[in-house]
């Protein structure tokens, strides 16, 4: 049995930090009354499950996180931890875990989602007078350092959801979901996943920022109907995008070769020859100049 409980601080510092600790001393020091001692422990990437458990409910916050950022930690554990935690930091954290269940993240982006009037403040949250949309929604009469919180929690808030539709593990109900997010930057983070499907995308070519329409038209898995909804974009970025899309149909690039915005017409053209030819051959115009349809 281990006496390195009885050890003095720097002695039991040094073990909880060291790669050559048996699981044993790591389980033993998990319990030590020092935080800083337990802290080592936690982040220790040699700390076994039995020793995360048990740091993952202790008090102090900072070796929770740790325990909880371990690659040690399973994915029965980051649940079990998620649902006990209440600091929007801390969740924020673990949903970035590689082992992260998809599980947790529903629950994660589902416990994130914003109230109507938290969802007006976050659809503005790139916009200069993003502080003024967020503190209308606030109380007047409540103290300035009250309001700064309430700022910061709907902010957070949102880059959770930011975070988990990034992961590896998101499902199809999460990215559904995120497409749909009041906050441009969790719609556009779906965007940029290669696996969505083109039902999400057939929404995104209809997002109300442009951003995100250029995303969806520069996506492998866009359709032909979302690349020919897309050369009818008023944002010549969107058409641009769709003309360079190397699934583009020889149609949706016959339309761009007449965009009066001259980029489009010489992406079709690159994308025409070094799909479809070996020559500079062109396919027959048969429209008049496109000048970019009309969003409703």
């Amino acid at each position: 049995m281990s006496n390195i409980a009885n050890q003095d601080l720097a002695a039991r510092r040094a073990a909880a930090r060291a790669s050559g600790t048996s699981e044993e001393e790591l389980i033993a020091l998990s319990a030590d009354e020092n935080e800083n001692v337990r802290y080592l422990v936690a982040v220790n990437p040699h700390t076994p499950e039995e020793a995360l458990n048990h740091l993952i409910t202790d008090e102090d916050s900072q070796v929770r996180s740790a325990a909880t950022s371990n690659p040690n930690a399973s994915a029965g554990m980051l649940e079990t931890a998620f649902a006990a935690e209440e600091d929007l930091g801390h969740r924020r954290a673990m949903v970035e875990h590689p082992n992260a269940s998809s599980a947790m993240l529903e629950k994660a982006f589902t416990d994130s989602a914003e109230s109507a009037e938290q969802s007006e403040a976050v659809r503005h949250y790139r916009s200069p007078d993003r502080d003024k949309f967020i503190h209308e929604k606030i109380p007047a009469d409540e103290e300035s350092l009250a309001r700064q919180l309430r700022q910061t929690d709907i902010l957070i808030r949102a880059d959770i959801r930011f975070r988990v539709v990034k992961h590896d593990n998101a499902t199809t109900a999460i990215l559904e979901a995120g497409i749909k997010d009041p906050w441009s930057g969790v719609r556009c983070a779906v965007l940029e996943r290669p696996d969505i499907s083109p039902k999400i995308l057939t929404i995104a070519i209809d997002d109300a920022e442009s951003e995100a329409r250029e995303l969806a038209a520069s996506h492998p898995n866009a359709t032909p109907e979302i690349l020919a909804k897309a050369m009818d974009d008023t944002d010549e970025a969107v058409r641009r995008a769709a003309a360079r899309n190397r699934i583009a149909p020889p149609e949706v690039l016959a339309a761009a070769l007449l965009d009066e915005d001259k980029g489009v017409a010489v992406y079709a053209a690159k994308n025409w020859k070094e799909r479809f030819t070996q020559e500079a051959t062109l396919p027959p115009p048969a429209t008049p100049a496109r000048t970019g349809g009309i969003r409703q």
